[in-house]
């Protein structure tokens, strides 16, 4: 029980910097959020003692994996109106898109880099 207690929190970490990252792209460029957040990320894997790649990549892949609204990512803008869509429709569907691709992000680059 307690080397499963004992993996979980490389997990959470990474998803829940996966979806910081991914809320604030809603705000910023892509780009911009993998730039402020990336030294956070590094920081962040050197004060647990955690592989940097990890961090560094989970940050990335949130940054352009976020589906929650048009806004998030240019390709997004790209299709919102000349595709009709509903500002709603990225909620509705980015919403749980975005959660599965965190959830493998999270799972890959602990199992690639052990998080």
């Amino acid at each position: 029980l307690a080397d499963l207690v004992g993996g979980w929190p490389p997990y959470l970490v990474l998803l829940i910097l996966f979806l910081a990252s991914a809320v604030i792209t809603q705000f910023m460029s892509d780009s911009a959020t993998t730039a402020l957040l990336a030294p956070v990320a590094v920081a962040l894997a050197s004060a647990l003692g955690r592989p940097v790649d990890a961090y560094v990549v989970t940050v990335a892949m949130a940054s352009v994996a976020s589906f929650f609204t048009p806004i998030g990512h240019h390709g997004n803008l790209l299709i919102y109106g000349p595709g009709r869509y509903q500002f709603s429709d990225f909620l509705r569907v980015g919403t749980p898109l975005t959660l599965v691709v965190a959830v493998i992000v999270t799972w890959m680059t602990v199992l690639l880099w052990g998080g």
